[in-house]
């Protein structure tokens, strides 16, 4: 009966705390900024979009950042596509011996928003960080193999005739073994290596970090 008793009032004070957090005052005066973790508290990023944001965003004006200790008006929302892949172009940089250093750049886009909501989560603006139409490249080295296609184990060579004095002929014909080796053409390694060639998230946020800098 004692633990039933505990058990009934921790959860009461979860929820009255949970509640509490919940039925925070909205203050109009402020506005919260929600980035991904790879800009952390302090960086750079913060500073250009807290200085630069109210000055395009009129529902901003005037209004100080927030921590997560509030309820504002508007927030600030990060959104990022994955990259959608156009093109590989493989281009041929050395061969050494049997191998064959190939540069393979990877063609591609995606796009990254900034949204303006309100205390209803209504979408009021998107700023545009980057665009779909916009095309971006990212470069892969690789070695591999040259190609090389076995040839058939047994070629017919043609008779040849050797004149053993004046009237005598020798014919020879005879067969030869063949060996080969088959490599890696660039485009058989785009192929089986798809996602090895696709840019990750860092090289997606790199893009949008540069240009927020350039504000």
């Amino acid at each position: 009966m004692k633990n039933l008793l505990l058990f009934f009032i921790f959860c009461f004070l979860l929820f009255s705390v949970a509640g509490g957090q919940s039925k925070l005052p909205l203050d109009t005066r402020k506005y919260r900024l929600e980035l991904p973790d790879y800009w952390k508290p302090g960086n750079k990023i913060w500073r250009i979009l807290s200085d630069k944001l109210p000055l395009v965003a009129g529902e901003l004006k005037d209004k100080e950042l927030c921590g997560d200790d509030c309820n504002p008006k508007y927030r600030i929302q990060f959104e990022i596509s994955e990259p959608e892949i156009f093109d590989h172009y493989p281009s041929h940089v050395s061969t050494y011996r049997n191998k064959e250093t190939w540069e393979f750049t990877t063609f591609y886009g995606f796009s990254c928003f900034l949204l303006l909501t309100n205390d209803k989560n209504e979408l009021i603006t998107r700023f545009i960080l980057v665009d779909t139409n916009e095309v971006w490249q990212i470069k892969h080295r690789a070695e591999l193999m040259s190609y090389k296609p076995s040839l058939p184990q047994k070629l017919s060579l043609l008779s040849t005739s050797y004149y053993w004095g004046a009237n005598a002929t020798r014919d020879i014909s005879g067969y030869v073994a063949t060996t080969g080796y088959v490599g890696q053409t660039p485009f058989s390694y785009i192929i089986n290596n798809e996602d090895k060639l696709a840019p990750v998230y860092r090289d997606l946020m790199g893009i949008v970090d540069s240009k927020i800098r350039s504000w």
